[in-house]
C-alpha cells in the first residue's frame, strides 16, 4: 500500500477504476498470440528467486500485468 502511494498508482486506479479489467478483456476478444507466446516463455525466467512469482497465483498475476502492458503500451509491446 505505501509503494501505491508513494508511486502514485492507488490514485491512479481510482481514477480508472475498471480500465485494467477492459484491458484483459480486450485479449479475450482478440489476443496478440506472438506477444502471448513470448510472455509465456519467459514467465518463469522472469524474477525466479522471487517468492511471490514461484507459485501459479503468483505467475498468473505476472502474466495478466504483462499482457494488460502490452496492449496498453502497443508500441512497446511485451519485451523482457
Amino acid at each position: 500500500e505505501v509503494w501505491g502511494m508513494y508511486c502514485g498508482s492507488t490514485a491512479e486506479m481510482q481514477l480508472n477504476k475498471g480500465y485494467y479489467q477492459q484491458l484483459l478483456k480486450q485479449v479475450k476478444v482478440a489476443p496478440p498470440s506472438q506477444t502471448i507466446e513470448e510472455i509465456e516463455r519467459d514467465l518463469h525466467r522472469s524474477l525466479p528467486n522471487h517468492p511471490a512469482y514461484q507459485t501459479e497465483l503468483g505467475i498468473g498475476t505476472l502474466r495478466r500485468l504483462l499482457i494488460a502492458y502490452s496492449i496498453r503500451n502497443p508500441i512497446v509491446g511485451y519485451c523482457q
